[in-house]
């Protein structure tokens, strides 16, 4: 799967766990909740600034399903 399907396939699941357990998923201090594919995306981009290194979607998405 892609990195842009990945992120599309969290989307439902970051709004469920948001309204259904009020989790808010967020990376690094920056909300998941109610954005777009692409800005799941950038925040995954936006992990480099903090440790140096991308964090990668396929990384993390399995994490949203534990």
């Amino acid at each position: 799967m892609g990195r842009e399907a990945l992120a599309e396939a969290m989307i439902p699941v970051i709004g469920r766990l948001y309204r259904e357990n009020n989790v808010v998923t967020s990376i690094h201090g920056r909300s998941l909740t109610s954005k777009s594919t692409m800005n799941i995306l950038k925040a995954h981009r936006f992990a480099r600034r903090i440790s140096k290194d991308e964090l990668l979607v396929e990384e993390t998405a399995p994490l949203l399903n534990a």
